[in-house]
């Protein structure tokens, strides 16, 4: 599945691997030789950006703030200028940002169908009917 979807990201596809944003790429190139024996837990760098978990995890973060005005507004904001500079830093793709996206609205439907099942079996007690005076 990964030859057909490559992970290296524009960093090593555009041959920028000395920038200090491409720091995963020192791993990922050892990884594609087969010289990486072992992955230094200290040191651990990003490899997959398949989704894109940031832009994922900026859907999610808003959704919880949508209840509150000034701080919901501040995260749209800022959820969308790092969403787009992920694009423009190289650290994305489209395609994985937009996956991150779609990701994260799955994952905003499954909350609100879990929650909206919790609130009925919370509501669904039975009723008492009032006793009648014979």
């Amino acid at each position: 599945l990964f030859a057909l979807l490559p992970v290296a990201g524009p960093f090593v596809y555009f041959r920028h691997t000395e920038l200090p944003h491409a720091s995963y790429a020192e791993h990922y190139l050892q990884l594609r030789s087969r010289t990486l024996a072992v992955i230094p837990i200290e040191e651990l760098r990003g490899i997959v950006s398949f989704p894109s978990l940031h832009v994922s995890s900026a859907v999610i973060i808003t959704f919880f703030f949508r209840g509150l005005s000034l701080v919901s507004v501040l995260a749209v904001v800022i959820n969308i200028i790092m969403s787009i500079s992920a694009l423009f830093t190289g650290g994305h793709y489209l395609t994985e940002v937009l996956a991150g996206l779609v990701v994260g609205l799955i994952t905003i439907a499954i909350i609100q169908r879990l929650q909206g099942a919790e609130s009925e079996r919370r509501f669904a007690s039975p009723r008492r009917t009032p006793a009648t005076k014979s």
